[in-house]
């Protein structure tokens, strides 16, 4: 209730509204909010986005892997040690001259596994 009140002090405050029809206080139900699913419980990465990390399919054109790596790099608080385990793509990503590695391949899959194992806080 305290938290409640300090938010709507601070709308006030700073003069902002709030959409009622978008406002749902103590309700026991879950949304989808910035590519992700709340609920009273947890924080869960949406199963759209999952769904299309899993299903990417592995490419050697740098749009592609870019484009992976931008949506992979939104759910990195999903995967522990993201930064490490990404580390062999954001390297292909960063040489002038692109070229795909081994070990970036390996990443590409161990991304994509993970996210079907641990998509929820």
């Amino acid at each position: 209730m305290d938290h409640l009140r300090q938010v709507l002090r601070t709308l006030q405050t700073k003069r902002f509204y709030a959409n009622l029809k978008k406002c749902a206080l103590y309700a026991d139900r879950q949304g989808n909010l910035f590519g992700f699913v709340i609920s009273s419980e947890r924080v869960s990465a949406n199963p759209e986005k999952v769904k299309a990390i899993t299903e990417w399919q592995q490419s050697r054109m740098i749009r592609e892997i870019r484009s992976f790596h931008g949506l992979a790099i939104f759910y990195r608080r999903f995967i522990r040690n993201f930064s490490a385990i990404m580390a062999p793509i954001a390297d292909c990503l960063k040489n002038e001259n692109f070229q795909w590695t081994h070990a970036a391949t390996k990443a590409f899959g161990e991304v994509k596994k993970l996210m079907t194992e641990t998509h929820v806080m």
